[in-house]
């Protein structure tokens, strides 16, 4: 399974997380990044936002959304990366 990888214990993917582009101001969009995976935890889907963030900063992509399903693991997830989504308190719907 996999590209030159010999081995078969290796785990079978059940998830696909894509990150897509899409543009605000014209009619395209384009996946920049997908992995497949048996699973991630909150904090290892978190340091891939930020990863792809940042490299999409550095060729000049300017970032002003990001949007994510309703799954309660996401709620937990936008929480790690610094959203303040608690009804109860001031909303801080972004992070830095």
């Amino acid at each position: 399974m996999g590209a030159n990888v010999d081995v078969d214990e290796s785990t079978v993917a059940k998830e696909a997380l894509v990150f897509m582009l899409v543009s605000i101001n014209s009619n395209w969009k384009v996946p920049v990044g997908y992995f497949l995976t048996a699973g991630l935890g909150v904090d290892q889907k978190s340091s891939l936002i930020r990863t792809c963030l940042t490299l999409l900063q550095e060729t000049g992509v300017n970032v002003i959304s990001i949007t994510f399903d309703g799954l309660s693991t996401n709620f937990s997830l936008m929480t790690n990366l610094g959203c303040q989504i608690n009804t109860d308190l001031q909303l801080k719907p972004y992070f830095r």
